[in-house]
């Protein structure tokens, strides 16, 4: 994976979450920081609860 694909989704939550506090002054490290963690939780939440692909398995029809 190149860095900008890893950076990139940092840098647009950090910048949320920045817009979200209010634009205030400083606290760049902070926002960088908690927007690194948030998405590092959904990846591993996405990793231990796959969803699943594709469609799911045809189930027999009660009636058949």
């Amino acid at each position: 994976m190149a860095r900008d694909d890893v950076l990139e989704p940092i840098r647009t939550r950090a910048y949320r979450l920045w817009e979200q506090a209010g634009r205030p002054e400083g606290g760049d490290v902070e926002f960088w920081e908690r927007a690194r963690q948030e998405i590092e939780a959904e990846e591993a939440a996405a990793a231990t609860h796959p969803s699943p692909s594709g469609p799911l398995p045809a189930t027999k029809d009660p009636k058949a």
